[in-house]
């Protein structure tokens, strides 16, 4: 039942890690200091914190002590069999607590598990119920319930909500340090995702300080695994070999079979190794990256070990591997998005079920009221109803424009107004299909900007997006309406088009890059010069299996890549230029 599975993987690793913290602890009663010692280290220290709890006798313990032992014996069975497992477990636990003075905890952790769980209509009305009760709540019951509300709505994509509360907590004089540590690493990784992937490094090294400070184990070896991550991103390879090894050192310390942060460490030591062209390097750590994931659960890892396994193929010149790895990849990354998709109406779905299931709720009660009124006042209660059953059958009515809304916003690339990969890709396959059975060309055209990411750290994303939107225009000027024009993911896009073999194909693509050379960049206060590099095929060299046509194109644009930059190249069997 997992859905986290279409979560990049970095961004699933902190996730999970903040899921986890927010299995919040019980308070330290006179009863038994030990468990209470027990659940204070049980972040920042696990592995001595798990060792104690095995020497505990169970049997000697009181009714509300057992509880608190099954609890932290919960705790630690979700990180080596994994937290949809474990909310078996939490289920009973909160049913024994019912009315208990711990029950706003085990509420806190029912909200984390549930929605890792895509338990959405039950996580949504937990997390209502949570923050009707903040006000009553013991401090620090209310710090525990924030953590909750924070990890949940960063998890929704409502970063807005998280945001205002982890300024919240790091407000609050009671703050302790490890929830600084929690408080401070989510805080930088929502400024990443809503700034589009750019990460603050000051922002990242003062969590690795706050962190440490705390000894807060887990969260000081993710920070660092960030780091890493990040440093191989911007190709600082002389700083990344060195956190590489830190980070090795304090994975190793947690003793925890935390099989997300090691896949994670692992893909980063294998983009690490193909950044430094240590090309059998990097295959044998992309393949213990996959071999990691032994039930194939964390579909983000897997396509990134792949694209590094695609990468060192086609570097020592094994193009068969190279494109059987890259067929894979295109199968994961098409359930990665079908995935993403789902999820997103799946969460709006709840939201709006909830929201009728009040209406619905309350118009019961104003009809059980009417009930009681006097005969004279029957036709007033009568029109009442009416308004409310009107407003309930608006209130539908708009849900599903919502609906119909979500469903196109999906289809569209949010900055260029394009197709995106999914759509792009599924009306391909339906192109693909119609023109088999017609028996006509359909051509395919995979292009790349060349050194974009150059122009995104010389002059910041706010003129990277400008020049990806300018593209598109020069591209839509080009193309015609019969022309299916997707963005694919960063600066990638690619072009359809039916009834055309490569010939046309060719001088259609030579048609865009010529438009996107004379880009000026003038309108932006900078001067640069904009080019990108193009691979063509069609159905007569690949066949119509959409899979099969956009590698032959991807091989293409390879060559296109390697052999100069801002140039169209036709796929064949030797891969010869135009």
């Amino acid at each position: 039942m997992t859905n986290l599975r279409n979560l990049p993987l970095l961004k699933r690793v902190i996730l999970i890690a903040a899921t986890l913290s927010c299995l919040c602890g019980f308070s330290a009663n006179a009863e038994n200091t030990v468990l209470a010692e027990i659940d204070a280290k049980r972040m920042s220290d696990p592995s001595s914190a798990r060792a104690s709890l095995s020497e505990i006798d169970m049997q000697s313990l009181s009714d509300e002590e057992k509880l608190h032992y099954r609890y932290l014996e919960s705790y630690f069975f979700a990180f080596s069999h994994g937290i949809p497992e474990s909310l078996v477990r939490f289920e009973a636990l909160i049913k024994e607590a019912g009315g208990s003075h711990i029950e706003d905890r085990l509420m806190v952790t029912m909200l984390s598990l549930t929605a890792y769980s895509g338990e959405w209509a039950q996580s949504f009305t937990l997390a209502e119920k949570l923050e009707s009760r903040l006000d009553g709540m013991t401090e620090q019951d209310r710090m525990n319930a924030i953590l909750g509300l924070i990890s949940f709505y960063q998890r929704v994509d409502q970063f807005d909500m998280a945001m205002y509360y982890i300024s919240t907590l790091l407000s609050s004089d009671n703050i302790s340090e490890s929830d600084r540590c929690y408080a401070v690493t989510l805080k930088m990784q929502i400024e990443e995702e809503v700034n589009d992937g750019s990460l603050n490094q000051p922002a990242l090294e003062n969590a690795i300080a706050v962190c440490a400070a705390a000894q807060h184990k887990l969260f000081h070896a993710i920070n660092h695994n960030t780091l890493l991550r990040h440093l191989v991103k911007i190709e600082d390879v002389y700083k990344a070999k060195q956190i590489a090894r830190k980070t090795g050192a304090l994975i190793e310390e947690l003793d925890l079979d935390f099989t997300h942060l090691k896949s994670s460490f692992t893909v980063g030591k294998a983009q690490l190794a193909l950044l430094e062209e240590d090309w059998d390097n990097a295959k044998a750590l992309a393949s213990e990256a996959l071999s990691i994931d032994t039930g194939g659960q964390y579909e983000s890892g897997r396509i990134e070990s792949l694209e590094v396994l695609i990468g060192a193929e086609k570097a020592t010149g094994n193009y068969e591997a190279a494109v059987r790895y890259l067929e894979e990849k295109l199968t994961l990354r098409k359930e990665f998005h079908s995935r993403e998709i789902a999820q997103s109406l799946a969460r709006q779905e709840a939201r709006f079920k909830i929201a009728e299931a009040e209406s619905a709720m309350a118009l019961l009660d104003k009809e059980n009221k009417l009930a009681e009124v006097r005969e004279e006042q029957l036709y007033l209660a009568l029109s009442l109803v009416s308004l409310l059953l009107a407003g309930l059958i608006f209130w539908s009515y708009r849900s599903r424009k919502v609906q119909i809304k979500l469903r196109e916003l999906a289809r569209k690339d949010s900055l260029t107004g394009i197709f995106n990969r999914g759509y792009f890709e599924e009306r391909s396959k339906r192109l693909l299909s119609k023109a088999q059975q017609q028996n006509t060309f359909v051509s395919m055209t995979l292009l790349d900007l060349d050194h974009f990411k150059q122009i995104n750290d010389t002059y910041g994303h706010q003129i990277g997006d400008w020049v990806l939107r300018e593209v598109v225009r020069a591209l839509s000027d080009t193309c015609d309406v019969t022309m299916t024009l997707g963005r694919l993911g960063g600066e990638e896009f690619g072009i359809v088009i039916t009834d055309c073999n490569a010939e046309r194909a060719l001088a259609v693509a030579e048609a865009c890059r010529a438009a996107i050379e004379n880009i000026s960049s003038q309108p932006t206060g900078h001067r640069f010069t904009l080019t990108a590099s193009f691979g063509v095929a069609d159905t007569s060299q690949a066949g119509y299996h959409f899979e099969n046509l956009s590698s032959a194109c991807d091989l293409a644009l390879y060559q296109s890549k390697q052999y100069g930059r801002n140039r169209v190249y036709e796929y064949d069997s030797e891969i010869n230029p135009i």
